[in-house]
């Protein structure tokens, strides 16, 4: 873990605020459904993780998303 000094706070006096390791999980979905989506979000939230967001791959053919990336966070302590 790592924290940044504040200002006027000398490093190694106990002052420094330690920020919890994150941990990123994406899950990319190449059929992009409400049902897909959904069934990896459930599956995710069911193992620990939070949502974060997601991004979408599009076509230039086409409105609908050729695929998806669904971002999920957890802390590393919590594995």
């Amino acid at each position: 873990m790592y924290a940044l000094p504040r200002p006027g706070v000398s490093p190694g006096r106990g002052n420094e605020r330690i920020r919890p390791m994150i941990k990123y999980k994406v899950v990319e979905l190449s059929t992009v459904t409400a049902e897909t989506m959904e069934a990896a979000i459930n599956a995710a939230v069911a193992d620990g993780w939070r949502f974060e967001g997601v991004h979408f791959a599009m076509r230039d053919s086409s409105r609908r998303p050729a695929m998806a990336f669904v971002l999920f966070i957890r802390e590393a302590a919590q594995e």
